[in-house]
């Protein structure tokens, strides 16, 4: 998957898989990934698809409706989808129905839904029959890459990443594996 954001801009990821605080503890959100980013930027569809879903009128004042808020998902040819939530508020720049491709702008980040400052949510999910034989939708671990040629970029805290997709890149580390 492409970084979420625009070329040039950084971000940190602020709560990945198995990491020391999570908020993400159902099946749906176990391997989400929270990305430390202010109110206003603009969030990029991370692989193309048909855009399945989307909510954007939650106010910011509002008591939240839903843990998304506002938020587009996001369905791929392979039938996984990718949901990416707590939107500004009426800042969804794409419609339901609406094919659109990698780096496509969806809408802004925000702080709407159950989110205590602005970040980006962003989950790949796939809809499983469980042992019961009911239909569930369960999150998958996400890769993403940068660079031309792709480098590899799997999520963990407090790893920031520069979104370079004009040129090569290196993988990035955290400041803990760059000592």
């Amino acid at each position: 998957y492409r970084l979420p954001w625009p070329e040039g801009l950084s971000y940190m990821f602020t709560q990945v898989p198995d990491g020391r605080i999570t908020s993400h503890f159902t099946k749906a959100t176990l391997n989400a990934v929270d990305i430390g980013m202010p109110a206003g930027v603009s969030v990029l569809a991370a692989r193309s698809g048909v855009v399945d879903a989307v909510e954007t009128e939650q106010a910011p004042d509002e008591e939240p409706a839903t843990f998304e808020g506002n938020f587009v998902r996001v369905r791929h040819e392979d039938g996984t989808a990718a949901i990416y939530a707590h939107l500004q508020y009426r800042s969804v720049a794409v419609m339901r129905g609406e094919t659109v491709r990698a780096a496509q702008l969806l809408a802004r980040s925000g702080a709407s839904g159950d989110a205590a400052r602005a970040h980006l949510h962003f989950a790949v999910t796939r809809i499983e029959k469980n042992s019961a034989g009911w239909s569930e939708e369960i999150s998958l671990p996400v890769t993403f890459y940068v660079g031309w040629p792709a480098v590899a970029c799997v999520p963990r805290a407090p790893l920031t990443v520069k979104a370079t997709y004009s040129g090569a890149a290196d993988p990035p580390r955290t400041p803990r594996e760059t000592a």
